[in-house]
């Protein structure tokens, strides 16, 4: 990629694809603290932007539903208000993308807990640490009954056995995932040391070669068999991965988005 091409300051993005249906929502950051959520269609590539929010989102305890329908994540924003309130200053969310707005919420502790992971559809992980008591959850409108199965664990595990191993990923090495297509195209991930600026090296091996995907935040296979990636606030795609990285197509450009108060349609205010 031609370096002139790239935004000063690009937008950072992380995608969780859901399981059985062709949905992904992408996590959006930038400017600041600002983060938006956007839906994402796999089959026919449309994005469909939603709420921004003025705080923090978790990346690593985050989760879509498998249907695509429900997500669930652990924010943050600290100020006087959020110290003084019910919930406080960190919450575990349940909300329909691309909105952010709450129809389950309970209090967390972003150092010990929160968040989940969708078992099924109807089945959800709540991740507690057992000395902050989840209090029951605001729901609207169903007044504190959830048409799912909750489980609160004080045992988050691994990132690995969380996000990526449901979705098609193995262990290999130290701190290394590897996911193998029929194709016999394999795409690898590495643990890079903390301080690394994108934490992770992605490296795709197709007939016999490798290709390293450079500055990507993230890469994955999609429902349609394509490597796509994110790099430099844009999402990229490579429909036949088993010819490497050749026709590189861009599906779409982040960067130029300002934050903005949308307000969530009714349908988003229910389960």
């Amino acid at each position: 990629m031609d370096s002139s091409s790239q935004p000063t300051h690009p937008a950072r993005l992380h995608v969780v694809l859901a399981r059985d249906a062709h949905v992904a929502v992408i996590l959006r950051r930038g400017p600041s603290k600002w983060v938006r959520l956007i839906k994402w269609s796999t089959d026919t590539d449309t994005f469909e932007r939603g709420q921004w929010f003025n705080g923090a989102i978790f990346d690593n305890t985050c989760d879509l539903s498998p249907d695509g329908e429900h997500f669930v994540y652990c924010a943050r924003k600290l100020n006087r208000r959020n110290l003084m309130s019910d919930v406080g200053y960190c919450w575990t969310t349940v909300s329909r993308p691309p909105f952010l707005t709450a129809v389950a919420l309970w209090n967390a502790v972003p150092s010990n807990g929160g968040g989940g992971s969708f078992q099924s559809n109807n089945h959800l992980s709540i991740f507690s640490d057992s000395i902050w008591p989840l209090r029951l959850p605001f729901c609207r409108p169903l007044k504190g009954s959830l048409p799912l199965n909750i489980v609160v664990t004080t045992n988050v595990g691994s990132y690995y056995d969380l996000m990526l191993k449901p979705r098609g990923w193995h262990m290999f090495g130290d701190e290394g995932y590897i996911k193998k297509l029929q194709s016999g195209v394999e795409l690898k991930q590495q643990q890079l040391p903390y301080d690394h600026e994108f934490g992770i090296e992605y490296t795709l091996r197709s007939r016999g070669r490798d290709y390293s995907l450079e500055r990507v935040e993230w890469c994955d296979i999609d429902h349609n068999g394509r490597l796509v990636f994110a790099r430099d606030g844009k999402l990229y795609a490579v429909t036949n991965p088993k010819n490497g990285i050749e026709n590189l197509e861009v599906l779409a450009d982040f960067n130029v988005e300002k934050p903005e108060a949308i307000p969530p349609p009714s349908w988003a205010l229910h389960w």
